[in-house]
């Protein structure tokens, strides 16, 4: 076994300083094991701005598997301005634009009390591509250890459809997806049924049972999770009150593609979305009213406030 943290430090070279915290300190720090595959979950988003559905999304899908699949790790990528405004270009003229350095410091005042001690938010890339030599350099000072190490990257809901799953996307060698539906409905998850089948994808399997219902901390320590296949009842079938705490996965029916999607379902809420923070950002209500609408949907609204106080027009680019 070895701690994670060290690796980081190669892989980020001296462009990190050497005091900066990797990850805040814990009684059970991001720790690779030898004789079992060791995962990291990689998150790429534009979070304009952070809300409640980006931490959600993040925070189900390590703490439901991470014993399962031995996911020890996750690094936040927020994705750089001009893949803001290509999104914004597509959707509204007039979209509210923050800054990646916005994004950055809104992504730290969502955070719950324990996301930092095992999210590693990359705040110099704001690229893919940048993203992915920090990728390859962490995964070469691992595995030249002799630890069996890959990536896992997290999409959202509406990126994983029947019609169109993306799983013929390899690129940056993301064999391995994770989804699920805490905050965003899914349109292959029906309650209390296996999961519809994709578009050139195979049936769907029970990987195992999850670690823990939503709201509730977890540990690798004390997280116990069932390391086999979910057994099927005497008529072959996963009884009801089992299929919604079941880990799911299919694969791609493409020859040449490897992809490997886990679905972990939950009992959502209510739905969250960049589009309704941004629309009482721009709403005309007075301070107070845009504070409590904001609320439920960002955990400290008054950063976010804040933030857009600096600027003249909140309606245009929020230069830094």
């Amino acid at each position: 076994m070895a701690l994670l943290e060290p690796y980081f430090r190669v892989a980020l070279g001296s462009h990190y300083g050497e005091q900066d915290p990797i990850f805040a300190a814990s009684i059970k720090p991001p720790t690779l094991e030898y004789g079992r595959k060791n995962r990291i979950i990689t998150y790429f988003c534009t979070m304009n701005p952070p809300h409640r559905r980006h931490h959600l999304l993040l925070r189900h899908a390590f703490q439901s598997v991470s014993e399962h699949l031995n996911i020890i790790a996750a690094m936040i990528f927020p994705l750089m301005d001009a893949f803001v405004d290509n999104k914004s270009a597509r959707k509204s003229k007039d979209s509210l634009k923050f800054c990646i350095k916005d994004r950055i410091q809104l992504w730290r005042a969502g955070q719950e009390p324990g996301d930092d001690e095992w999210g590693f938010l990359d705040e110099r890339s704001g690229n893919e591509y940048s993203g992915l030599n920090l990728r390859t350099r962490l995964n070469n000072a691992i595995s030249a250890d002799g630890f069996d190490f890959g990536y896992i990257r997290l999409a959202g809901p509406d990126y994983m459809t029947i019609a169109k799953n993306n799983l013929q996307k390899t690129k940056y060698d993301d064999v391995e997806w994770i989804t699920n539906n805490i905050s965003r409905e899914t349109e292959f998850w029906v309650p209390r049924q296996v999961p519809l089948r994709l578009k050139s994808a195979d049936d769907w399997e029970a990987e195992g049972k999850m670690a823990t219902a939503r709201g509730k901390m977890v540990t690798r320590s004390s997280a116990r999770v069932a390391k086999s296949r979910a057994a099927p009842s005497k008529t072959g079938k996963i009884s009801k009150n089992r299929i919604g705490k079941t880990i799911w996965s299919c694969r791609s029916l493409i020859p040449r593609h490897k992809s490997k999607l886990y679905f972990v379902p939950a009992k959502m809420e209510r739905e969250y979305s960049s589009t309704e923070v941004r629309e009482v950002l721009m709403k005309e209500i007075s301070d107070e009213e845009r504070t409590e609408a904001l609320r439920p949907l960002v955990r400290n609204p008054e950063v976010l406030l804040k933030l857009l106080d600096r600027h003249l027009c909140p309606f245009k680019r929020l230069f830094c």
